[in-house]
């Protein structure tokens, strides 16, 4: 890819033809996590899908090193294609890995940032879509929130940082079992549609074997409150969000997320 598809990030990536395709959660987190990451870092990224957030987190530092692992082979390609068309192949690997079964396969305590957008739900619950996009979006395979927090947990050492944004109304849930895991919540930010709107998703910065200290930031709200916009139409991001994510830029209208 040319400097100025960099540049156009995430414009021009290949995505699966059918099934589970990226979308702003994805690019919030890895524009969210990009405030924890370190020069020389080594980054994980669990389900790391088609790639745009570890590849997103790579264009942020000549330095850092990812390794994203998945069960989606098609995704998988999709990442690896990514990773050249980025120039980024040297310092990207992905592996096909079950979550569950990962630990053979990575070094404790190896990464100093782990990135994970896990499945939201459990089966049968939510909208009815394609294959592709429920095994993305739900536990069909077994794997839970706690087996992605686990891992994250075994592969960061102490105050390694897992950044991960999740629905709104799971806050108390993900924060119960990143507790579980070891991984205390540091840093929380929510995500509105629009001012007058409850949040639909989170960002969440936890650290392993840390202090019980949660900032909360100032909401953020995704979309200008522009007249003549209509409920299902398309409105401008707002200037806060493109502040934190300028790729979002990419894509100036979108259709609000009610």
């Amino acid at each position: 890819m040319t400097t100025q598809g960099v540049q156009q990030f995430p414009r021009g990536l290949a995505q699966p033809a059918q099934g589970f395709r990226f979308a702003v959660d994805s690019l919030l987190l890895a524009a969210w996590a990009g405030q924890a990451l370190r020069p020389g870092m080594r980054v994980l990224d669990l389900g790391c899908g088609s790639g745009v957030i570890g590849l997103g987190l790579l264009l942020l530092t000549e330095r850092a090193t990812l390794l994203g692992v998945d069960v989606d082979a098609d995704m998988l390609a999709c990442a690896r294609e990514n990773a050249r068309r980025l120039s980024l192949e040297e310092r990207v690997e992905v592996v096909a890995v079950d979550v569950r079964h990962a630990r053979t396969m990575l070094p404790a305590a190896g990464f100093g940032l782990v990135v994970c957008n896990p499945p939201w739900r459990a089966p049968g619950t939510g909208r009815l879509a394609h294959p592709g996009r429920v095994a993305a979006r739900s536990f069909v395979d077994g794997a839970t929130l706690a087996d992605f927090l686990a891992l994250a947990a075994y592969a960061l050492p102490a105050r390694g940082r897992c950044c991960l944004v999740h629905r709104a109304d799971a806050l108390a849930e993900v924060i119960t079992a990143c507790r579980a895991a070891g991984l205390e919540p540091k840093r929380l930010r929510c995500v509105h549609a629009r001012p007058d709107r409850p949040a639909r998703l989170f960002l969440l910065e936890a650290r392993k074997q840390a202090g019980q200290e949660l900032a909360i930031e100032p909401p953020l709200v995704l979309y200008e409150d522009a007249p003549g916009v209509l409920p299902g139409g398309r409105a401008p991001f707002s200037a806060q969000a493109l502040a934190l994510c300028p790729w979002l830029a990419c894509n100036p209208g979108r259709t609000v997320m009610s």
